[in-house]
């Protein structure tokens, strides 16, 4: 049996999310890892959204990018179309997508 096809525009969008962080070094030379690359994601009302991986796959990393704990490097997350960078009280999107971090 297949899944219907969701109905209207989605909810919840990551579109080509990067997330870099420093990494301590010896030498001068800033160095960077690349936690998240080129990650999309839509979510839809009435759907959920899974996000399974190896460990250190960069699941945690992209949910704490769509509750605001980290902004994206590049990309961006929309929630109703509207980029949730502009979205001043993260609150709002804590209780609207509850998060569950292993």
């Amino acid at each position: 049996m297949s899944t219907p096809a969701p109905i209207g525009n989605p909810i919840l969008e990551g579109k080509n999310l990067v997330k870099d962080f420093p990494v301590n070094s010896n030498s001068l030379k800033k160095s960077m890892m690349r936690a998240i690359n080129d990650v999309s994601f839509k979510m839809y009302k009435s759907r959920g959204l899974s996000v399974v991986g190896e460990s250190g796959s960069g699941k945690s990393t992209t949910a704490k990018m769509i509750a605001k704990m980290y902004a994206p490097t590049a990309g961006h997350i929309e929630y109703y179309g509207r980029d949730i960078a502009e979205i001043v009280n993260a609150s709002t999107l804590l209780v609207i997508l509850p998060l569950v971090l292993k």
